[in-house]
């Protein structure tokens, strides 16, 4: 999977907000982590379901946040909204989200999120939880490091980034690792003796990579870039009854 976003916002200095893409973006990476969530879940990473009503993505796009409150959104470390929207008789689509900060010490701190987003094509409840440093040894570096906790330990994801912040504005490398608990909860496992119904094992690197850009708002207008690959990789399954 190749993706790669553009957005420009213009408004009056000093005004707040503005169209931001950054939350759009991060919702792919989002429904790659949450795999449960999608119609398949050991199918293809991006899913869409049948055609549906015309009125479908009218109705998504009436109720979705408004496009002039994303930058704020994004630059408040704290925050909750969510969108209700009826469908018919019996289908009500809505999206949550609240996200939170705690700081933990000079120039870190620790960020917990949570995303809702029950439609047609997704039943998503997603929990991340972000360490973040500052200011990394005097110098404009930032960190993170944010872990999607599961029920299933195999199922969790965690992702890390490194950025750079300063006058023109900041850039950010990012990637994500897909299960990277795999193979060590099943190699465990084996070297215990457990009696397993199938064995997993990750055949290659399974990671995301992604590079985002926002520049700082100047004469009013502020422009964000993002790019980002899933390269191809493999997780084999055997069972003991077929080993083939």
């Amino acid at each position: 999977m190749i993706a790669l976003s553009l957005a420009l916002s213009i408004l009056p200095a000093p005004a707040l907000g503005g169209a931001s893409l950054e939350d759009a973006w991060f919702g792919i990476w989002r429904r790659l982590a949450d795999r449960t969530a999608r119609p398949d879940p050991l199918g293809a990473q991006l899913q869409n379901g049948p055609p549906e009503y015309l009125e479908y993505a009218l109705d998504l796009r009436l109720s979705a946040f408004d496009t002039a409150t994303e930058d704020a959104w994004r630059a408040d470390p704290t925050g909750a909204r969510f969108f209700v929207q009826s469908l018919d008789e019996f289908e009500l689509t809505h999206r949550a989200q609240m996200k939170t900060r705690a700081v933990v010490g000079d120039g870190w701190c620790v960020d917990l999120r949570y995303d809702r987003q029950q439609d047609r094509w997704t039943q998503s409840h997603l929990l991340a939880l972000t360490v973040r440093g500052e200011d990394i040894g005097g110098t404009p570096i930032f960190v993170e490091a944010t872990l999607y906790p599961r029920w299933e330990k195999t199922d969790a994801d965690a992702m890390v980034a490194l950025g750079l912040r300063g006058a023109p504005g900041e850039v950010r490398l990012r990637v994500l690792a897909f299960d990277p608990f795999n193979d060590a909860a099943y190699g465990l496992a084996r070297s215990r003796g457990a009696q397993l119904p199938d064995n997993r094992d990750q055949l290659g690197a399974p990671l995301g990579f992604a590079i985002e850009a926002l520049s700082a708002r100047w004469r009013g207008g502020r422009a964000e870039l993002y790019g980002g690959v899933v390269p191809g990789f493999t997780t084999t399954r055997t069972t003991p009854d077929a080993p083939d």
